[in-house]
């Protein structure tokens, strides 16, 4: 299952023709696909300047 989602990610976020090179490489043995809900985000401005 970790395999499956890990190419249908790749597929949306590097394009489907990159999916099954990121399913493998991503979709192994010791790996975990987690899905994370916030409930409170923090942010603050100009940051970086």
């Amino acid at each position: 299952q970790c395999r499956n989602i890990s190419t249908l990610l790749g597929a949306k976020y590097m394009g489907a023709d990159r999916a099954e090179e990121f399913g493998k490489r991503n979709g192994v043995e010791g790996e975990l696909v987690v899905r994370v809900r916030p409930t409170k985000v923090h942010g603050k401005s100009k940051v970086a300047g």
